[in-house]
């Protein structure tokens, strides 16, 4: 009985959550701080302050945090990817089940506190294969098998435009108010893949 009372209290968090970000991105979205560097001062947009969905998650998995899936969410890469662990989130939420594929782990790192164990407890299935390559396709294959939704590694997907489209706005509308038009600003961003850069510019 506790244990399941512990599993709704856990659902209904994330739904909550869930709601907050989809408010969040739709009307002001994440803070902006300014900091002084090297005598520089630079302004830092907060989107690590995203809960579950920290970083760039929650911009590229926007379209799918509004929506009503309901079918399995299939995706793949590695064991300690930020992304597993955002679709995990999302897939506890929605209340559907979430495959992960990636390479063979050692099994010292499946006990180790981090994104893969917090997956796993989170109800992730994993499956783990020799190469990288083996993993993609068998993923593929799996999403076929299931019904299921792909999500390539690291969110790397055209799902993420819509999420993406809101941080263009809002960016554009913090500069208007901070910067005179005669004014030379330079944003500078991180990119793994570059899908935000892809849908920013």
């Amino acid at each position: 009985f506790l244990l399941f009372s512990f599993s709704i209290f856990i659902f209904l968090v994330f739904r909550l959550v869930s709601g907050m970000i989809k408010e969040l991105l739709r009307c002001s979205g994440s803070v902006v701080t300014a900091h002084l560097y090297r005598g520089k001062r630079i302004w830092v947009k907060r989107d690590d302050m995203f809960p579950f969905y920290s970083g760039n998650k929650a911009r590229k998995l926007y379209s799918l945090i509004v929506s009503s899936c309901s079918t399995p969410i299939v995706s793949h890469g590695g064991s300690m990817s930020n992304a597993m662990l955002a679709l995990a989130f999302l897939a506890q939420s929605k209340r559907v089940p979430f495959h992960y594929y990636t390479r063979t782990i050692d099994s010292s790192a499946k006990q180790a506190p981090g994104c893969l164990q917090t997956s796993l407890h989170l109800g992730m299935h994993l499956h783990e294969y020799k190469t990288d390559t083996e993993a993609v396709e068998a993923a593929k294959l799996g999403t076929k098998q299931l019904g299921g939704m792909f999500v390539p590694q690291g969110c790397h997907s055209p799902l993420a435009e819509q999420g993406v489209g809101f941080l263009a706005r809002e960016l554009l509308q913090c500069i208007t108010a901070t910067f005179s038009s005669s004014q030379h600003v330079t944003v500078l961003l991180p990119a793994g893949k570059g899908t935000t850069a892809i849908y920013l510019g």
